[in-house]
C-alpha cells in the first residue's frame, strides 16, 4: 500500500496590516477570558484563595469589592489619566488593582501582609507599569510628586494615613479612600459638628462623599457600610505650613474635652491662665462660649495667630512628638 507524503503546511506569511489584526485579535480574547476570571466572580475569588491556601484577617479589613458598577464608580471618582502615577494602598480588593494598571501611567502598590503579594501577582498578571511593595504605607516616602493616591482602609488607620501623606515632600493631588461610611461622613462634617480628622483634612484639602457601598458588595461581607470618599488639594493649606505643629496640637489638646466650653479647654492649653484666656478670645473675636466642634478653620487659625503672638516660648518640637503617640500602626 503506497502512502502519500504528507508534507507540512507553510505557515501563511502575514503582512504588517493582518499581523496587527491578529495581535489585536488574540489581546482582545485574552481580556475577555480575564474578565471571567476578574476577582469580582467569587467562584474565582474562592478558588484562588484555596490555591493560596489564603485566609482574610478582619484586622487589616481584608474584604473584597465583588461589585462592578461600584468598582467602575470607584476607577471614575479617581479621574486617572495616562500620565498619572498612582499610589495604592493595601491592594484590596484586588479588582481595584487590576483596573488601576489599565489607566494609569504606573501603579505602585504598598501591602503591608506578606502572604497577599503572591495572590496579587497572579491576579493582576504583573504588567510592567506595576510595582509591588511589602511595607507599611506609613513609613513609605513617595518618591514623586503631583500623585493620585487610592486605598481600601480601616477606620484605625485613616488619621495616620492622611497625616503622614499631606506632609511628605510629596503629598498627592487628590485621595480616593474606600472607607467606612461613619468616617467619611465625619471627614465631611461642617461646623457645629467637626472632629479632630475633619479639620486635619479640611485644612488641606476639600472632601466629598462620591457613593456609598453596602456590607453585601463585598466578601466576605463587613459589619458596616463603605463609602467612597474623594479629597481635591488645595493650592495652598487654609493653615500656614510653619503654623500647623501649633494648629494641631492646640485641636488635639480642646477637642481632649469637647463637650466643654473652649473658654474651659483654652485656659488650661500650655497653662495658660483664665485671665489670658479671656484676651485672645477679645483679641480674636471667637465667641468663648463654643464648644470645639463648632469652631470654623479660620476661628482656629486666628487663635493661633494671638497664641503665637503672645507665647513665643511654645516648644514645636514637644508638640509633634505629642502627636505621633496618637497615631496608630499595624
Amino acid at each position: 500500500m503506497d502512502y502519500k507524503k504528507i508534507e507540512p503546511k507553510k505557515k501563511k506569511k502575514l503582512s504588517k496590516e493582518e499581523f496587527e489584526l491578529n495581535k489585536i485579535s488574540k489581546i482582545k480574547e485574552f481580556d475577555e477570558n480575564w474578565e471571567i476570571k476578574s476577582m469580582t466572580n467569587q467562584k474565582f475569588l474562592r478558588d484562588t484563595l484555596h490555591k493560596f491556601w489564603f485566609h482574610t484577617k478582619k484586622n487589616l479589613w481584608q474584604n473584597f469589592l465583588i461589585d462592578k458598577l461600584s468598582l467602575e464608580d470607584i476607577i471614575d471618582s479617581a479621574e486617572i489619566s495616562p500620565e498619572d502615577n498612582v499610589i495604592e494602598i493595601w491592594p484590596w480588593p484586588w479588582v481595584l488593582t487590576q483596573q488601576l494598571v489599565k489607566k494609569a501611567k504606573t501603579v505602585t502598590a504598598l501591602e503591608i501582609d506578606e502572604t497577599v503579594i503572591p495572590v496579587l501577582k497572579y491576579s493582576t498578571q504583573e504588567p510592567r507599569n506595576l510595582t509591588i511593595i511589602h511595607q507599611n504605607a506609613v513609613e513609605y516616602q513617595p518618591e514623586f510628586p503631583w500623585y493620585i493616591l487610592c486605598a481600601n482602609i480601616p477606620y484605625y488607620l485613616t488619621s495616620p494615613l492622611i497625616r503622614h501623606f499631606i506632609t511628605s515632600k510629596n503629598p498627592p493631588k487628590r485621595l480616593v479612600f474606600l472607607m467606612q461610611k461613619e468616617v467619611a461622613q465625619r471627614i465631611c462634617e461642617k461646623p457645629k459638628n467637626m472632629s479632630v480628622l475633619a479639620l486635619e483634612v479640611l485644612v488641606f484639602w476639600k472632601p466629598s462623599i462620591e457613593l456609598e457601598v453596602t456590607r453585601e458588595k463585598f466578601f466576605p461581607a463587613p459589619n458596616v457600610d463603605s463609602a467612597v470618599l474623594k479629597i481635591e488639594v488645595f493650592d495652598k493649606p487654609l493653615i500656614a505650613k510653619n503654623d500647623l505643629a501649633t494648629f494641631w496640637d492646640l485641636i488635639h489638646s480642646c477637642f481632649s474635652e469637647k463637650r466643654k466650653k473652649i473658654s474651659n479647654t483654652l485656659a488650661k492649653y500650655r497653662q495658660m491662665w483664665p485671665k489670658k484666656a479671656q484676651e485672645i478670645f477679645e483679641a480674636t473675636w471667637v465667641s468663648p462660649d463654643k464648644r470645639p466642634q463648632a469652631i470654623t478653620i479660620e476661628e482656629w487659625d486666628k487663635l493661633v495667630q494671638e497664641i503665637k503672638n503672645k507665647f513665643g516660648f511654645i516648644d514645636l518640637s514637644s508638640i509633634s512628638a505629642e502627636i505621633k503617640k496618637e497615631e496608630f500602626e499595624i
